[in-house]
């Protein structure tokens, strides 16, 4: 009887794992809530805007690291370990800055080892999730990537009151705290059992077809998602800009919020967009809907305006679940935490000229035009190999 009591069953496997998956990426989904930190650091440390904004910058570089590294580490220390690893640095990075205040310790704590940790982190979660049949991937990596969203919502709104009661060293120790607890149940979620199951599915996974290994259509699917992402990042740092810059400054709230919203429904429904439309109507979809979006933020109403932000961020959102099940689709399951892991370099690049790129234009002609349509020809260039796709569907 005990025997029997003992048996983990698939099902009770699979969701074990994805339990996991979504505590892990609830953890790793603070570096969306940095708006929460950014005045409170800023009057604390008394930094100026442009120094203190280096930290968030090291922060996406170490996370696009951490998504590049985290297969092999995760082959290398296995499940347990890597979430151990993982949870280490992210807490970690909290609790250097909370024990040693100052702006070298945020940003080698927040920047370097969070950064860092969160990327391995969403890497495993998404390996977690991946783990899944074929049926349910699209589904499990949506929740999966919803999960990793929802902290840039939830954040905000429970810390809102708690930074300016707090000095900001103090709540970065609790978050710290909170962290590592998580960490604690995502890891005991993790065991051998789950860890032998893993290895069995990459085994029994179908290999990759002759055409779907080409190096083209990886640098097809590279550049479509730097695209999305370098539209997505650009209006995610100069939203609240562009809403103001069109005399609608009592929209900036609600723009975000929408564009946050846009950003969790589209994570939950990319994944069944690749499986029910085809790689190439889905990448298609993808990209006319960011410029749709771009299109709408354009104009100066406030109803295109939040139109706008839900369409960027709906589209942004879904290539977060859409990528990883279109590369299960043409590499095989095996390899998505390997091959999503490279193609993050793109959103690294896109992290790093969306923002960066957006000031500067409007810097150098005074508004927002110029940026739009950069963003437009992104689309266009994206559009075009997405129709490349279509021989593979």
């Amino acid at each position: 009887m005990a025997d029997q009591l003992s048996v983990v069953t698939p099902r009770d496997c699979a969701a074990q794992r994805l339990l996991a998956a979504i505590l892990v990426n609830i953890a790793m989904g603070t570096i969306y809530a940095w708006g929460v930190f950014m005045l409170p650091l800023e009057t604390y440390l008394a930094v100026s805007r442009a120094e203190l904004s280096i930290v968030p910058t090291v922060a996406l570089i170490g996370f696009t690291m951490g998504m590049v590294l985290h297969d092999r580490l995760l082959r290398f220390l296995g499940r347990v370990k890597h979430s151990v690893f993982a949870f280490a640095l992210t807490g970690g990075g909290f609790l250097l800055f909370a024990a040693l205040p100052g702006y070298w310790s945020l940003l080698v704590g927040y920047g370097a080892l969070f950064g860092l940790g969160s990327g391995l982190g969403y890497g495993l979660a998404l390996a977690l999730a991946s783990a899944a049949s074929a049926q349910n991937r699209p589904a499990t990596i949506g929740i999966t990537v919803a999960a990793f969203a929802s902290s840039g919502i939830a954040m905000p709104l429970a810390l809102a009151k708690f930074t300016t009661s707090h000095s900001v060293a103090h709540v970065f120790a609790y978050v710290a705290l909170a962290i590592f607890a998580i960490g604690a149940c995502a890891t005991a979620l993790l065991g051998e059992r789950q860890k032998e199951e893993g290895h069995a599915e990459k085994r029994d996974a179908p290999p990759a077809s002759g055409v779907a290994m080409s190096g083209c259509n990886f640098i097809r699917l590279a550049i479509i998602f730097f695209c999305i992402c370098f539209v997505g990042l650009m209006t995610i740092s100069q939203l609240a800009g562009i809403v103001s810059s069109h005399a609608l400054d009592a929209l900036v709230g609600y723009s975000l919020s929408i564009l946050t919203l846009g950003y969790l429904v589209g994570s939950l429904f990319g994944g069944y967009a690749a499986r029910s439309l085809g790689s190439w109507r889905a990448l298609l979809l993808a990209s006319a809907v960011t410029a749709l979006g771009l299109i709408f933020l354009s104009l100066a109403t406030p109803a295109s305006a939040l139109v706008g932000a839900a369409c960027i961020g709906a589209t942004f959102g879904s290539s977060a679940s859409l990528m990883p099940t279109l590369i299960g689709e043409l590499y095989g399951s095996e390899r998505i935490g390997e091959i999503y892991g490279r193609l993050m370099i793109s959103y690294g690049l896109a992290g790093l000229a969306g923002p960066w790129g957006s000031g500067v234009l409007y810097d150098t002609f005074g508004g927002y035009g110029p940026a739009v349509m950069t963003g437009l020809v992104a689309c266009t260039i994206s559009a075009v190999l997405a129709v490349s796709f279509r021989r593979l569907s």
